[in-house]
């Protein structure tokens, strides 16, 4: 299992949750760094991962992404001009990899990219008042929001 985290200091980190070999009965766990970057300008307001990727975003508007399984930085997407509040990936019952990822943001709309390769399919104005606060996406592909206002 993956752990990602982003903090008010502007960094976001990678961590593998493992059992431990020597430990009796496999109960006792241990965390391997994937990787640490100092991604940002402002905190990170939001973290999303679909194994093998992860995404980060903040006030700047930029999403940054990650590859979980080289630990490295797959580069970044630059499509709202707001704050982006929230992410999400989408990974069909029947993948193993993200088919979509989702970003939220403070004007009120929903962008949709495509994972492969990251290409930006839509932009859907959820709310013409407020932003959205965060985003879920239903099992079977169905979209759920939460306004600020």
């Amino acid at each position: 299992m993956n752990l990602i985290a982003g903090s008010y200091e502007k960094f976001i980190w990678g961590t593998k949750l493992k059992p431990l070999k020597h430990s009796p009965h496999g109960h006792t766990l241990a965390l391997t760094k994937l990787f640490y970057y100092l991604s940002y300008l402002s905190p990170i307001s939001s973290v999303a991962a679909g194994n093998p990727v992860a995404a980060s975003s903040t006030g700047d508007a930029t999403v940054h992404l990650y590859n979980l399984t080289t630990a490295s930085s797959l580069g970044s997407l630059h499509h709202h001009s707001t704050t982006v509040t929230a992410l999400c990936f989408y990974t069909p019952p029947h993948l193993s990899f993200p088919h979509d990822l989702l970003l939220a943001s403070m004007d009120g709309s929903v962008c949709i990219f495509d994972t492969n390769p990251f290409v930006h399919l839509k932009t859907i104005r959820v709310y013409k008042k407020g932003g959205v606060n965060s985003l879920l996406v239903h099992p079977l592909g169905k979209q759920q929001t939460d306004n600020t206002s």
